[in-house]
């Protein structure tokens, strides 16, 4: 599977368009995107890259650049990542160097924490996120 690389030009280009500065482990995942992922796509190139841990460019930007359904319960240092396809978004809190991962649920109360529409807890850090990202593709 070929798959868009990300660099820091293009990591620099979305922290001036959101005016954050990602966590170095944020960053590191993304210019090291790891290679179980990567093989994870189907025929059609479709893949974590394009859902629960963008990669590229444009959904980063559609994701953090433009409104949302949930920009209410939205803090100000978060910065979506990735999305299930089913409605929900995952998002990093770019002012926690552990970077941990919340989830954002229009099923109010699926998850935990997320009553009332807000972010609920997912992974204390982006790490765990992405072995979590891993596991779902094994079953799949």
């Amino acid at each position: 599977m070929s798959q868009q690389i990300m660099t820091e030009s293009d990591i620099a280009s979305i922290e001036d368009e959101t005016g954050l500065v990602l966590p170095a482990a944020y960053r590191n995942t993304l210019l090291n995107y790891p290679q179980p992922l990567i093989d994870a796509g189907d025929e059609h190139g479709q893949g974590p890259e394009n859902y629960e841990l963008y990669n590229n460019l444009k959904p980063l930007r559609i994701a953090n650049c433009y409104e949302s359904e949930y920009d209410d319960h939205c803090p100000d240092s978060f910065f979506f990542i990735g999305d299930n396809g089913c409605g929900e978004a995952f998002a990093i809190d770019t002012s926690d160097d552990s970077c941990p991962v919340y989830v954002f649920s229009p099923h109010v109360g699926e998850f935990e924490g997320t009553e009332d529409g807000k972010p609920g807890l997912l992974c204390a850090t982006i790490g765990e996120y992405v072995e979590r990202v891993k596991r779902g593709y094994k079953r799949g």
